[in-house]
C-alpha cells in the first residue's frame, strides 16, 4: 500500500460535485442541453472540433441519482485502486477509461448523448479484477461471489433505457488492458500489452474517420444546438460560436440554419 490518503480520488469527487452544482444554477430546456453546455460527450459538436468532450463528459452529472451512484461507485473503487496501485496509475487508469469509452460511442453509438464517470468506473471494475486475478484472490469463495454479484449488477444496468452500454464497454476493455501494462511484472508480457493497447487505439483512430457522420439528421438536434449556442453567446462567447455555427451548418449540410438561429434572437 502506497498511501493510504486517496486524495485524487476526493479530488475527483469534488470535481463532480462542482459540475453538478453547476448543472443545477445553469438551467437549460433540458437536462440534456445543461449536459451538453458544460462539456458532455456530443457527436455532433465534436465532430465540430470540441474533441476535450472525450474526456470531460466523464465530470458531468445532471440527476441526483445519476450523480450519488456513481460517486458511491468512486469512492469504494477509486480509494481501493488508488490506495492499492498508487495515484498515477489510478488516474491513468480512470482518464484513459473515460476517453476509451467515449472513443467507442463515437464508433458504435450513432448521435448519443452521454454524460456521467460510468466509462471510467467501469474501467477501475476491469483494474480491480485483474488485480484480484493476479494476486489469486479471486480463489476465495467470498471474493468470487462478490465479484460475480458486482458483474450481474452491471450487467443488467447496459440493458436499462438510456444507457450508452458502448461507453461502459470501451471503458472497461481499455481499463483492463491499461491495468494489465501497469501491473504486470513480466517483461514480455507487459510489451504484448502495449502491443495490443496500441493495436486497440490505431484502430479507434481509423474507425473515426469512418463514422465521422450523423447517422440520423433529427430537427431536435438543430434546435437543441441553436438553444445552446445563444447561451453561450450571453456570456460573451461570440466568435467561438459564430465559428461553431458555421460548422455545424457544413455538418448538418442545412445551408446557414444554425447561423440564422443565432442572428435570430
Amino acid at each position: 500500500m502506497q498511501n493510504k490518503k486517496p486524495i485524487v480520488t476526493y479530488v475527483i469527487v469534488g470535481i463532480c460535485f462542482i459540475f453538478f452544482l453547476l448543472s443545477n444554477v445553469i438551467k437549460m430546456n433540458t437536462n440534456a442541453e445543461t449536459g451538453i453546455l458544460l462539456g458532455a460527450y456530443y457527436k455532433v459538436f465534436i465532430m465540430a472540433g470540441e474533441w476535450w468532450r472525450l474526456l470531460t463528459c466523464g465530470f458531468i452529472h445532471v440527476n441526483l441519482m445519476h450523480f450519488a451512484v456513481n460517486m458511491i461507485s468512486l469512492m469504494n473503487l477509486g480509494r481501493f485502486i488508488e490506495i492499492v496501485f498508487g495515484k498515477k496509475k489510478f488516474l491513468t487508469i480512470l482518464l484513459l477509461s473515460i476517453i476509451g469509452g467515449s472513443l467507442f460511442m463515437f464508433i458504435l453509438a450513432g448521435n448519443t448523448i452521454a454524460v456521467g464517470l460510468s466509462g471510467g468506473l467501469y474501467g477501475l471494475m476491469a483494474a480491480y479484477t485483474f488485480y484480484l486475478i493476479q494476486k489469486g484472490m479471486w480463489k476465495i469463495p467470498q471474493v468470487r461471489m462478490s465479484l460475480t454479484q458486482i458483474y450481474l449488477v452491471n450487467f443488467w444496468i447496459n440493458f436499462m433505457p438510456g444507457i450508452a452500454y458502448e461507453g461502459h464497454l470501451g471503458g472497461f476493455v481499455v481499463g483492463l488492458l491499461v491495468s494489465f501494462i501497469l501491473l504486470q511484472d513480466n517483461k514480455k508480457l507487459k510489451m504484448h500489452g502495449i502491443i495490443t493497447t496500441c493495436i486497440l487505439f490505431v484502430f479507434l483512430a481509423f474507425q473515426i474517420p469512418a463514422n465521422n457522420y450523423l447517422r440520423i439528421n433529427d430537427p431536435r438536434y438543430t434546435a437543441s444546438d441553436i438553444s445552446i449556442l445563444n447561451k453561450e453567446k450571453e456570456i460573451g462567447l461570440i466568435d467561438y460560436v459564430n465559428q461553431m455555427a458555421v460548422k455545424l451548418d457544413k455538418i448538418y449540410e442545412s445551408g446557414t440554419l444554425i447561423q440564422d438561429g443565432i442572428k435570430g434572437e
